[in-house]
């Protein structure tokens, strides 16, 4: 019998150390002033909106608001019922994908976001 259709099993040990594989003295957190998180929500808005706009048949039939609360940063998504589908994806993995991307965007520059649709 031929070795092709032998599956080969490789044992991996994670190394597992108190301290972590990469230097953190170089990632500290930077301090983001007001006006530039304005300017970071804006261009986030917009970023969500064009992907979204991308994704769905009726392009003109989305649009993408924000409002800041106390800690937080709300994007809403305002879209059409034909549109609501393409948009939350298989299992809802689509939604997902783009929550974590726009998450990233804002946790980094220090503040939270949340994006919300319209319940059908």
């Amino acid at each position: 019998m031929s070795d092709f259709g032998k599956l080969n099993v490789v044992k991996v040990r994670k190394n597992v150390s108190s301290e972590s594989s990469f230097d953190r003295s170089n990632n500290t957190d930077v301090e983001v002033s007001p006006e530039v998180q304005q300017v970071i929500r804006e261009e986030t808005c917009q970023l969500l909106e064009l992907l979204i706009r991308r994704m769905v048949p009726d392009e003109n039939e989305v649009s993408v608001s924000y409002f800041k609360g106390e800690r937080t940063t709300v994007y809403k998504v305002d879209c059409s019922k034909n549109n609501f589908s393409y948009i939350l994806g298989k299992q809802g993995k689509t939604i997902d994908a783009l929550r974590k991307v726009i998450s990233t965007i804002t946790i980094r520059n220090g503040f939270r976001s949340v994006i919300e649709i319209p319940y059908f």
